[in-house]
C-alpha cells in the first residue's frame, strides 16, 4: 500500500513552473466554489463595482452569478489574484535549493510532547502556512484536555506541494480564507526544522518517521 501511494504521489507531484491558470480554475471549482456560496464575496464586489449597486453577502445571488458578464469579471479577477499569488507570493517563498519554509500550529493535551520526544507521533497533519503569524490552531480551542499550543516549522522541497489546491484555496474570496494555506501531500515525509512549545523553542527529538 506504501508503494502504492509513493507513486500516486509521484505521478500528482508537480514543480511551481509547471502549473498554470487554467488547470486550476476550471468549470469544476467554480461549480464547487458556487455550491459552497463563495462566489457570493465575488459577486458583491462585482455588484459594487461594476454596478454600482450594494447586495448582501447572504441573499441569493444566482441573478449575478450567472450572468455571463460576471463570469468574464469573475475569471478576470481570478487570474489577476492567480498571477499575483504565482509571482509575488509563492516564487518568493522558494530559496535556491529549492526549499520553502512552512508553519503548522495545534493545540494539544499535556502528555502530546512527551510522545513527541519519545517519537510516538507519527503524523501531524497536511495543513500548514507559509506565514508563521498565521499559524493558528482551528481545532482545539473548546477543549480543556488540550492546553498547549505546539507550533512546528519544516522545510519542505517545492514540488512536494499539492500546488493545485493551494492554489483554489488561496483564490477563494479573502472574506472566506485568510489563512495563507499551503497544502501538502497526505503521508510526505517532514524535515521539522523547529519546535515551538507554548511560546518556547525547545529540543527537536530524534524522529525520522514524521509525517504529513
Amino acid at each position: 500500500m506504501n508503494n502504492i501511494f509513493k507513486f500516486t504521489r509521484f505521478i500528482l507531484e508537480k514543480h511551481l513552473n509547471t502549473i498554470n491558470f487554467s488547470e486550476i480554475v476550471n468549470k469544476m471549482y467554480l461549480e464547487l466554489q458556487s455550491k459552497k456560496s463563495y462566489l457570493n464575496a465575488y459577486a458583491v464586489d462585482y455588484a459594487n463595482e461594476e454596478l454600482g449597486e450594494y447586495v448582501d453577502i447572504d441573499d441569493d445571488l444566482s441573478d449575478i452569478i450567472e450572468t455571463q458578464d460576471f463570469q468574464d469579471w469573475l475569471k478576470y479577477e481570478l487570474e489577476v489574484k492567480f498571477e499575483d499569488l504565482y509571482y509575488d507570493v509563492f516564487m518568493n517563498l522558494i530559496d535556491q535549493n529549492g526549499y520553502i519554509t512552512l508553519y503548522r500550529s495545534m493545540k494539544v493535551d499535556d502528555d502530546y510532547l512527551n510522545k513527541l520526544m519519545r517519537c510516538e507521533i507519527k503524523r501531524i497533519g497536511h495543513y500548514w502556512t507559509y506565514d508563521i503569524n498565521a499559524a493558528e490552531p482551528h481545532w482545539g480551542y473548546n477543549n480543556d484536555d488540550k492546553r498547549n499550543e505546539i507550533i512546528f516549522e519544516i522545510k519542505i522541497k517545492e514540488e512536494y506541494i499539492d500546488w493545485i489546491e493551494t492554489f483554489r484555496l488561496n483564490l477563494e474570496h479573502h472574506f472566506y480564507n485568510e489563512e495563507k494555506e499551503i497544502r501538502l501531500f497526505k503521508n510526505t515525509p517532514l524535515n521539522i526544522t523547529k519546535i515551538i512549545w507554548n511560546n518556547k523553542e525547545i529540543k527537536m527529538p530524534n524522529c525520522k518517521n514524521i509525517i504529513a
